[in-house]
């Protein structure tokens, strides 16, 4: 698993943490210019088809609902302002951690992919 990162135009920039080359991913996160939001797309199997997620980042936790994905049962969607101060923690840290249905998945680190999506 290694991070990717990918910016465009016309789709914004993405970030993603999972397998290379693959539909493997744990985490995405997708910005579209000027939205002034993050998607935020998680997987978790055997989740409910609603849930609270607690994105974290050091000190700094965001509190969302997710909602299982249309195309995936095992893919959730959530979004946040992308001014929230959990995505200003993941720039200055490199860490992003994500918890839901109680359970808690902590990504490797990524300073530099960190700080290019937020600075987009």
């Amino acid at each position: 698993m290694e991070w990717a990162l990918i910016s465009t135009k016309e789709d914004g920039v993405k970030l993603a943490y999972g397998a290379p080359n693959s539909d493997n991913v744990v985490v995405m996160l997708t910005c579209r210019p000027r939205s002034g939001e993050v998607q935020i797309w998680l997987t978790i199997a055997n989740a409910a088809d609603s849930a609270g997620v607690l994105l974290n980042s050091g000190e700094r936790t965001a509190r969302l609902t997710a909602h299982r994905s249309e195309d995936s049962y095992e893919t959730f969607h959530a979004a946040a302002p992308a001014n929230d101060a959990v995505f200003t923690g993941f720039a200055n840290t490199g860490t992003l951690g994500f918890a839901i249905d109680g359970r808690r998945t902590t990504l490797p680190e990524t300073r530099a992919y960190a700080q290019k999506f937020v600075a987009t």
